[in-house]
């Protein structure tokens, strides 16, 4: 009879140790769950790579250079959960579009004649406006994963276009200028480090990239498409942000 009662005191402590454990580990699920679903804000640092093509021509022979860059940025945004795991955000920041291509553009040099000039490199400096939609998943109480399909619009306020025929000389313009948009998809990953912070990682996918065009790139009658800043051939990045929640109700 000891035997017996000694095991279902046994088994009674470890049931309730058990249940213990699983109540604890429900509630840093549901307090984790809680963070995402309030509103936060948020500092990302994007970074995307691009190999892209411009065109000109030459006694009437096409010529499409190509080029590989870098292009940088730093943008503040807010995100909102909206009905479970989906939210929205919205955000503003500076963005440096990189080219790497040499082609004929209109360069004045300082004594004001135009010489037959091609870049070396050109960079547009961007504000940048960003609002899209995303879902979030809490894996445990302190990781998520999630996705985020962005929307992307650059308005540059400062152009360089550098040369070799006079180096660092009437390089930079400042005009206002529609660079273009693009749609990003980020897979990202998120790592909470308490109630209210957070910091995360993501892989950037440029699913969809559109420039206008600059009218300092030379103009021909073969084709309509000689002025277009680049066309895109392939583009990946990442991006790396801290977020902090704005609100805290249900903690």
């Amino acid at each position: 009879m000891k035997k017996i009662l000694h095991s279902l005191v046994i088994a009674t402590v470890g049931l309730l140790f058990h249940s213990d454990i699983n109540a604890q580990a429900r509630t840093n699920l549901d307090t984790a769950k809680s963070r995402i679903e309030n509103g936060r804000i948020g500092i990302t640092i994007p970074v995307i790579y691009n190999n892209s093509k411009g065109v000109y021509y030459t006694s009437g022979n096409r010529r499409e250079p190509t080029g590989n860059a870098i292009s940088y940025g730093i943008n503040i945004n807010y995100s909102h959960f909206l009905y479970k795991n989906l939210y929205i955000i919205g955000g503003v920041g500076l963005y440096a579009q990189n080219f790497d291509i040499q082609r004929p553009f209109q360069y004045k040099t300082p004594d004001g004649t135009e010489p037959l000039v091609s870049t070396k490199k050109y960079t547009y400096q961007n504000i940048q406006f960003l609002i899209g939609v995303g879902c979030e998943k809490m894996i445990s109480d302190k990781w998520s994963l999630g996705g985020q399909l962005s929307y992307n619009i650059y308005s540059s306020y400062r152009q360089k276009y550098e040369q070799e025929y006079f180096p660092g000389k009437n390089e930079v313009y400042k005009n206002r200028l529609m660079l273009g948009s693009t749609v990003n998809l980020d897979l990202r990953c998120e790592r909470y480090l308490n109630n209210r912070f957070s910091i995360g990682a993501a892989i950037i996918f440029p699913v969809y990239t559109h420039w206008n065009d600059d009218k300092i790139f030379n103009k021909y009658d073969y084709a309509d498409d000689t002025q277009i800043i680049a066309y895109p051939k392939f583009s990946l990045g990442a991006n790396l942000s801290v977020y902090c929640q704005l609100k805290n109700k249900r903690l």
